[in-house]
């Protein structure tokens, strides 16, 4: 009875992970899932969009390289126009209280209206390309309020870094950037904070976790095999609550019967 229990316990702990969608480079972008308590990369479709986030109902939305905003069809992939951007879209995310953020390939920051998909100029970031290279800003919402960027840059010709990755917070009114910390991975591609711990994805399928206060990481899982390398994440609904509810009551009952 009681390895039961304990089982009970690991698949409980299991389900309580939260889930992400991704996407990676490929064209079109293998699109799928990712349990984040166990590692495991499940296959959904293709799609033909890459930078991915959140949007109304906590549904799955994107941006096409010619910055129209899309939605998503979880069960394939399959998108939906929605509207034009009206910009070159470098990275979405979408907050706790439901603003949904890009920026373009200038560093600007703007918000996104989610049923139009039109968007309006919030300011610089601040960020600016080095003679001969390119800066990537990579932002980072999810359950959270703060909005945070991840910023690095590169050689344009062999992508090696100029810039090493560090960690900015964002004025949410005014775009600009606040340093936080030095980050040790200059592949980061994009993030989310779910569940209280900010999941970072890198372009070599790597996954770690990063500390907002001191920008240390910790590996937590290598999917290059079976993703290549991440491009977009957005959160999948968490149905785990009611699962657990009946998980917890058969466990109950499961003690009760051995008690008598």
């Amino acid at each position: 009875m009681s390895k039961l229990l304990a089982l009970l316990t690991l698949a409980g702990a299991a389900m309580a992970a939260p889930i992400v969608y991704v996407t990676n480079f490929s064209d079109p972008a293998a699109f799928g899932t990712v349990n984040l308590g166990t590692g495991v990369y499940t296959t959904i479709g293709s799609t033909d969009v890459g930078e991915i986030t959140n949007g109304p109902g906590g549904g799955v939305f994107g941006f096409r390289e010619n910055g129209d905003w899309v939605s998503v069809n979880r069960s394939n992939g399959a998108t939906t126009l929605i509207g034009p951007s009206g910009i070159a879209v470098d990275e979405p995310t979408r907050l706790a209280d439901g603003t949904v953020y890009a920026t373009d390939l200038s560093h600007n920051l703007y918000t996104v209206n989610t049923a139009t998909g039109a968007t309006t100029l919030v300011g610089s970031t601040g960020f600016t390309n080095p003679a001969g290279g390119l800066y990537f800003v990579i932002l980072l919402g999810g359950e959270t309020d703060t909005l945070y960027a991840i910023a690095a840059s590169v050689n344009a010709g062999d992508f090696s870094p100029i810039d090493h990755a560090r960690l900015f917070r964002l004025n949410r009114l005014t775009g600009s950037a606040t340093f936080v910390a030095d980050v040790g991975n200059d592949a980061i591609t994009c993030g989310l904070l779910l569940s209280g711990t900010e999941y970072i994805f890198d372009a070599f399928g790597g996954i770690s976790s990063l500390d907002l206060a001191t920008g240390a990481l910790a590996p937590l899982f290598d999917l290059s095999a079976s993703v290549g390398g991440f491009h977009g994440v957005a959160a999948a609904p968490e149905p785990a609550g009611i699962v657990l509810s009946g998980l917890g009551l058969l466990a109950l009952g499961l003690t009760r019967l051995r008690q008598r």
